[in-house]
C-alpha cells in the first residue's frame, strides 16, 4: 500500500472519486443506484463529481449542475434511504482514510457528512 498524502490537487481527486466508484459500484447494498437504476456512464460522470469536490475543496468553480436535483430524479426511481446514505459515507470515509492525511482530506469527510443530511432531510420533505 503507498504511503497516505495529502489531498491536494486535481489528480488527487480524480484518483478519490475512481476509487470511491469503484467500491460503490459493486457495493451489495447501494451498487444498484450506479448500475441499474441509472446505468451510470463513468467517463461523463467522473469529470462531474471531481469538478463538484473541487469546488468544495478548492473553490475552483467548475462544477455547473444541480446535485440536489440529480437525486431527487434517482430517489424517484429508487428511494434513498438512510442506511444507503450511512453505506455512502462509510465508503467515501474509507476511501480517503487508506489514501490520504491531511486538513483537506478531514473536510473532504466533513463535508459529505453535512451533504448527506441536507441530502436526506429535503428528500423527506
Amino acid at each position: 500500500m503507498a504511503a497516505l498524502k495529502e489531498l491536494t490537487s486535481k489528480e488527487d481527486l480524480d484518483f478519490l472519486i475512481k476509487e470511491f466508484y469503484k467500491e460503490a459500484m459493486s457495493h451489495e447494498q447501494i451498487g444498484h443506484f450506479f448500475t441499474e437504476d441509472v446505468q451510470l456512464d463513468l467517463v461523463n460522470h467522473l469529470p462531474k463529481i471531481a469538478a463538484f469536490w473541487s469546488d468544495i475543496l478548492f473553490g475552483s468553480k467548475q462544477y455547473k449542475s444541480n446535485p440536489m436535483q440529480k437525486h431527487i430524479e434517482l430517489h424517484a426511481i429508487s428511494p434513498l434511504r438512510k442506511e444507503d446514505f450511512a453505506v455512502w459515507l462509510s465508503l467515501w470515509k474509507k476511501t480517503l482514510n487508506e489514501h490520504f492525511i491531511g486538513a483537506k482530506a478531514e473536510e473532504a469527510i466533513a463535508r459529505a457528512e453535512n451533504i448527506a443530511a441536507v441530502m436526506q432531510y429535503k428528500l423527506s420533505q
